[in-house]
């Protein structure tokens, strides 16, 4: 029967409520703290994550922006390009159109001394 007290014993202080439900609390508490440390971890990479994910998003769009500014830029340019080449046409034209007028105004002189020559011819060979 000594086995069966000790036994008994050593059974009876495994067995013991009291101790059991410390223990139990005492690993509920700790694998609630695990958890928990497992939780902010896994929160901590979503968020490095996240971040990430954000400044590339940030990146793209200012990346995209840049290439619409100089598509636009080059595109006002272009245009101001076609504007200055207009203005230029448009004065080498308005020079011949002078031109054209003064030479066309000095013809016009010669034939009317032309006429008023032959006219004056007319009316002496008439008289």
């Amino acid at each position: 029967m000594p086995a069966n007290d000790n036994s008994a014993s050593s059974g009876s202080e495994d067995a013991d409520p009291s101790v059991v439900a410390i223990e139990c609390q005492k690993r509920i508490a700790k694998l609630k703290s695990d958890r928990v440390n497992r939780m902010n971890a896994v929160v901590q990479e979503c968020n490095g994550a996240l971040s990430d994910v954000r400044s590339r998003v940030i990146a793209n769009q200012e990346e995209r922006r840049n290439k619409e500014s100089q598509v636009y830029a080059a595109s006002v340019k272009k245009l101001l390009d076609a504007i200055e080449r207009r203005k230029e046409m448009e004065a080498k034209m308005e020079d011949l159109v002078k031109k054209l007028h003064s030479t066309t105004q000095e013809l016009e002189e010669m034939m009317l001394k032309a006429y008023g020559g032959r006219e004056d011819d007319l009316k002496k060979h008439a008289a």
